[in-house]
């Protein structure tokens, strides 16, 4: 749990708080702060979701209340 809220913390807060540093670096020709916002923390987020719901499985079968 700890590494999924810090996760979050890194991708919702600290990442927009270096942007104009990140911006700075190009890649392709393309600002990397563009990149990271459109694809990087978006497919982080969405690979943190589904990390997150095959803990949770994991944890619903160890209880004993998963479902079939």
């Amino acid at each position: 749990m700890i590494l999924s809220v810090g996760l979050c913390i890194a991708l919702g807060g600290l990442l927009p708080l270096a942007a104009s540093w990140i911006t700075a670096v190009l890649v392709a020709g393309i600002p990397a702060g563009f990149l990271i916002a459109a694809e990087g923390s978006l497919a982080g987020l969405v690979l943190l979701a589904f990390w997150h719901a095959g803990r949770q499985n994991r944890i619903d079968e160890d209880s004993h209340v998963a479902e079939d």
